[in-house]
């Protein structure tokens, strides 16, 4: 599972994201000012500032699993009901089904 989050793994998470993104990035701990800097940074740019709210999110899971991690980002991707890209995500890197509870 560690594919998921290597860079090319939040790329690919992040060009799957639209306009939804700032609702995962809340769920996953982003906060509005932190979500509104990188926005200032990154203008135009909304794959570049999903991208940045991933890494920052996966470098802050240090003291937790992989299996409590991957468990956030789908609860995460459930809020905007994304489960085109769960489902996406559980396939491409072999994930498996009773992680999502």
């Amino acid at each position: 599972h560690l594919q998921l989050f290597s860079e090319i793994g939040l790329m690919y998470v992040a060009s799957k994201l639209g306009f939804e993104w700032t609702q995962v990035a809340l769920a996953l701990g982003t906060t509005q000012p932190e979500i509104e800097q990188i926005q200032l940074d990154n203008p135009y740019q909304t794959t570049r500032q999903i991208i940045v709210v991933l890494i920052r999110w996966r470098d802050r899971q240090m003291n937790r699993s992989q299996e409590e991690s991957i468990r956030q980002l789908v609860r995460a991707l459930e809020i905007p009901e994304r489960q085109d890209l769960i489902d996406d995500l559980r396939k491409k890197y072999n994930l498996p089904v009773d992680m999502y509870v």
